[in-house]
């Protein structure tokens, strides 16, 4: 190397730069894909407008190998050059490359700067389709990543009237999949229905194959928002299938870190769900996908808190919230869903940890009161009710539920069983029995419609608390029995230790002591089986002292 160089330094700089132009001269014509090496000799024989459409072709590959860092100095750099180089289609494809990157980059002033840059670009040269483009990815930006929806909808409304002008298809079809994400992440359902097919279809007639692709992922993730998971299913089939052909791999971590799993969870197939997510959540942090690396490890922690595998679930909680660290003051519902989670996780372990989970769920708690935080409440305030009914807060359990049915966010239909059920319980700590029943039969009807398999447990475990307090000992006895059968199936270790528990408690009650004792040696198994997943010793002793301590 020492050689090389000293052999480099001593050439003349004018002879330097001659032999770099033979050089990519030669590489254009025998190999034109070294477009790295190409950009780079012309560069250096000071051939700044030959390199240029090498250098943004290199960023591009450079950008979809999601080699970020190496892609945004390419981009930058050329668009140096074209400050000094009139070439409007090279400016366009370096903005919008630059922009996508730094996006992933989580680099959200940057972005936004270079797309307002590209904006006045398209502007003084009238080019109605960049301006577009521009409006289009400035409101994803300024609505999705800093949460400032009425100034993304002045830009999209800009947008739509150009697009429309001047038919611009593929504009208006990324312009609807945006209106469309902005819908869902403010609970518009009513505006995801009125947009969504629009997107696809406008994508579909311009033959732009990485609009179908992001429109495709966007509606079928929706369609699971809105529980219509029988829709989703193909649609999620077919985004996948495209994304991996046009080689986008964010929106193929997308599919299998949130929509797929969440599709086999309400099959019931844990382990499908957690093997799916698995991929999408690593293949996330492959490709350094912020956003769907918190989705995706918060969803693996929710599975693994349904399977009773505790720790498990409070790394992939923790894993979430570390990914979603950087976009805390941008998007604060990003950290509050895997915060509220893992104080959920420790309370799960153990009361014993309740000054963990005071940490992290007050922390969830002041970030919720943030319009941009309260955009997780759908599964935050559960979270946090749920903690607050263990722990003896009733009154705010329930109205932490009633903010969870009422308040419009985006988890709100997935979970609605759910805040059912947890207002149920509070019910019958009022001692409203018919309201609690009532509550229980609403969520059974949605659950059941819905064929949601993995609220069932809970349902019927809901709906045997009820009958017990309502002295229907025998419904409440036949209802821990289906919710134990239920969970066996699908692995629900923690719901089959509460339906064991229960059940217990009614047989005694009826005077059926030795069945009792059977059904207390069966959760004492199952317990055994649960604490048998810690590698924690502590944690491990923690929880069974707690499970012991509630029989």
């Amino acid at each position: 190397a020492l050689t090389q160089e000293t052999a480099y330094a001593s050439v003349l700089l004018s002879k330097r730069r001659d032999l770099h132009r033979r050089v990519a001269e030669c590489l254009e014509k025998r190999d034109p894909t070294r477009v790295h090496d190409i950009a780079r000799h012309f560069l250096q024989a000071d051939e700044e407008t030959r390199a240029l459409p090498y250098l943004v072709a290199a960023a591009d590959h450079a950008a979809r190998a999601y080699a970020t860092p190496e892609a945004i100095p390419y981009y930058r750099r050329a668009l140096e050059i074209l400050q000094k180089v009139d070439n409007l289609e090279l400016a366009r494809r370096a903005h919008e490359g630059l922009g996508g990157a730094l996006t992933l980059a989580n680099d959200v002033a940057g972005a936004v700067k270079n797309y307002e840059t590209m904006l006045d670009v398209a502007k003084a040269r009238n080019d109605i389709a960049m301006q577009v483009s521009a409006l289009n990815k400035l409101s994803y930006v300024i609505a999705l990543r800093l949460g400032q929806f009425p100034e993304a909808e002045k830009r999209l409304a800009d947008a739509e009237r150009l697009a429309r002008e001047f038919q611009d298809g593929p504009g208006l079809s990324e312009l609807f999949t945006l209106r469309c994400m902005m819908c869902t992440a403010t609970a518009d359902f009513q505006g995801v229905v009125r947009y969504m097919g629009e997107s696809v279809q406008l994508a579909r007639d311009s033959n732009v194959q990485a609009q179908i692709a992001m429109g495709l992922d966007h509606i079928s993730s929706t369609q699971i928002l809105m529980t219509l998971y029988d829709d989703a299913w193909p649609t999620a089939q077919e985004a996948l299938q495209l994304s991996r052909e046009v080689g986008n791999r964010e929106h193929e971590s997308s599919i299998l870190a949130f929509t797929m799993p969440a599709y086999h969870l309400r099959m019931g197939d844990l382990d499908k769900a957690n093997e799916v997510g698995q991929q999408g959540a690593d293949l996330a942090q492959t490709i350094g996908s912020t956003y769907n690396q918190v989705w995706g490890y918060w969803l693996l922690g929710e599975i693994a808190l349904l399977r009773g595998e505790y720790e498990r679930a409070i790394a992939y909680y923790d894993r979430s919230v570390q990914a979603s660290r950087p976009l805390e003051e941008e998007m604060p519902f990003m950290l509050v869903q895997p915060l509220s989670a893992l104080g959920t996780a420790y309370l799960a372990v153990s009361r014993a940890l309740a000054d963990r989970v005071d940490e992290f769920h007050t922390r969830a708690a002041k970030l919720l009161e943030h319009p941009a935080g309260a955009m997780a409440g759908g599964t935050a305030w559960l979270d946090l009710g749920l903690s607050a009914l263990m722990l003896g807060d009733v009154d705010r359990a329930g109205r932490l539920f009633e903010k969870g049915l009422t308040y419009p966010t985006m988890f709100m239909l997935l979970e609605k069983p759910r805040f059912l059920v947890g207002t149920a319980l509070v019910d019958l700590a009022h001692g409203n029995v018919e309201d609690a029943k009532q509550h229980v039969s609403e969520a059974r009807a949605y659950a059941e419609e819905r064929r949601m398999k993995h609220l069932y447990p809970e349902i019927a475990l809901g709906d045997a608390r009820v009958s017990a307090a309502c002295g229907d000992l025998d419904r409440a006895l036949a209802q821990f029995s289906h919710a134990e059968t239920l969970a066996l199936e699908m692995k629900m270790r923690p719901a089959v230790l509460q339906a064991r528990h229960g059940a217990a408690r009614i047989l005694t009650q009826f005077g059926r002591d030795a069945e009792a004792e059977r059904q207390r040696n069966a959760a004492r198994e199952i317990m055994d089986e649960m604490a048998g997943l810690f590698r924690d010793e502590g944690l491990r002793k923690m929880f069974v002292e707690s499970v012991m301590n509630k029989t």
